[in-house]
């Protein structure tokens, strides 16, 4: 899964929440379930964005302190990032990788794309044709 820890710095019952691996984007929440849920936003967007634009995807860091959390994307919004990664580093063109596949440029463009629902087995077929295999673990929550 793909995971990203977010800084959380407090003001009264406010909380700031950035990313440092970022460096831009900032959002905020009000108490800790509505800055959790902003923080998984935000990082939605910080992905999509540097996606949009084609740019490598920071590697996360582990970082020290008592104002860090870990914000997880959900699974299939993770797969399509490994998705994008993946195709970055073939050999190939997403217009190669689609004509190899038998699918529009579009469609293979909207699978990495965090704004539109795709299907897990549609991505998973692409990451096999790009010799990944997915890996699935289920663990006990916290």
């Amino acid at each position: 899964m793909v995971s990203y820890q977010a800084l959380f710095t407090s003001e009264e019952d406010w909380f700031i929440i950035t990313f440092p691996d970022f460096g831009w984007g900032v959002s905020n929440g009000q108490g800790e379930e509505d800055s959790l849920s902003m923080a998984q936003d935000l990082l939605h967007s910080l992905l999509r964005e540097e996606i949009r634009l084609g740019n490598d995807l920071p590697v996360p860091r582990r970082y020290c302190g008592a104002g860090y959390r870990n914000i997880t994307l959900p699974v299939v919004e993770s797969a399509k990032v490994e998705l994008y990664q993946a195709v970055r580093a073939s050999d190939l063109s997403r217009g190669q990788l689609a004509k190899r596949l038998g699918t529009p440029v579009a469609e293979l463009n909207r699978l990495v794309d965090l704004k539109y629902k795709s299907r897990f087995s549609k991505i998973e077929e692409v990451l096999l044709a790009l010799g990944k295999r997915v890996v699935l673990t289920v663990e006990d929550a916290a």
